[in-house]
Order: structure tokens, then sequence, then C-alpha cells
């Protein structure tokens, strides 16, 4: 009896299909456990996984919801993917965004709404920047204006002038001045650091 269960579920888990080689385009090495349960939250609710799954069986449903998916949000998850963009129910089914001849995400198209990835409200686009960060940063900031300026302010007041990072959650360049200035309001800017000085400020 013990051999024949045994048997049966060995011969479960041969039926059970391969993974593809990439799922949304990525290669299954750049998926870690926290990022696809993120994915599936927007999908599943959390009790239908919540319990200790392996990553392979996390992944093997991950695959099924790609092949689920319409076409135009299949897209927008590998757009959301390859640029490193926060993943969300919003920027889903909003479908893919516009991309310039460099793959370089374009403006927000006016009229679309999207989810801020700080304060988790779906606000126009108007609401958000309409261009990226900084010079360097290679993704649109899905941060609304209202956050934006609460993150670079709160980072001015513990960093050196020529040492504030692009809130955007992932990224890792350093915002310019001009930026910085933009955001702050004039009792900070009189403090913040203007960037031909050598050294930091000191109050």
């Amino acid at each position: 009896m013990g051999r024949k269960a045994r048997a049966t579920k060995s011969s479960i888990k041969a039926d059970k299909p391969a993974l593809p080689q990439t799922i949304f385009s990525l290669p299954l090495k750049e998926y870690n456990i926290p990022l696809v349960k993120h994915i599936l939250s927007i999908f599943y609710q959390q009790s239908t996984f919540k319990k200790r799954k392996s990553q392979t069986s996390l992944l093997h449903k991950l695959a099924q919801v790609e092949q689920t998916l319409p076409k135009h949000q299949q897209e927008a998850v590998t757009q959301l993917l390859h640029h490193d963009m926060p993943i969300t129910r919003a920027a889903i089914e909003a479908g893919p965004q516009k991309e310039d001849a460099d793959g370089k995400l374009v403006r927000i198209s006016k009229g679309k709404k999207l989810e801020c990835e700080i304060c988790l409200k779906v606000l126009p686009s108007k609401a958000f920047p309409q261009s990226v960060a900084a010079n360097k940063c290679d993704h649109t900031t899905h941060i609304c204006k209202r956050c934006l300026r609460q993150a670079i302010t709160k980072s001015v007041e513990i960093n050196p002038w020529d040492k504030i990072p692009c809130p955007f959650s992932t990224c890792r360049n350093m915002l310019e001045p001009e930026i910085v200035g933009k955001y702050i309001q004039d009792k900070l800017l009189k403090k913040y650091k203007p960037p031909q000085c050598p050294q930091p400020y000191e109050s």
C-alpha cells in the first residue's frame, strides 16, 4: 500500500511540466521568492501561497499566470521587470508604456492613472513628474510629486549635498542639484550646499 502511494506521488511529479527558460522574458535565475510572491499577490489572495512553498513551485504558478493574462498585461509585466519598475495592479492594467528607439520609456501619457509606489494612491498622470528623477536614470518615476518632495526633503536633512539619492526604490543614481532645489522648500534651500563648493555645508 505504501509503495503504491509513493509510486503514485512519483508519477505525479514526473508528469509536472518543466519550467520554461524565461517567464515574462526574464531568465529564471533573475527571480527570487519575494519578487515572485509580490507578482502573484496581485493576481491571487496571499493565503493561496502563504505556506512555505519552494521557489520552483512558485515559479510554476507564475508561469501559469503569464499564460492566462491578456497580451497587453503580459507586455506590461515584461516591461516593468525589464526596467526594474514597481509592479502594481494599476501599472499592469494600464498596459505597456511607449519606448523610444533606444528602448527607454517616454513620457507618461496624459489621462492614464498610475499607482504611487510610496503612498500607494492611484493618481492621474499629472500628479507624477513627467520626466525621470535624475539625468542618468533610465526609469519612469512612479512616485507622485508630493511623495517625491517629502523623500528629497528628508534626504537633504541627513545627507551631504552631493549624496542625495534618487528616491526610486531600486535606483542608485544621485540627483542633480537643480532637481533637488526644485523640490525642497525655500527655508531648507538656504541650508542646501551649492554644487560649486568643494566641502559639505556646515550649519
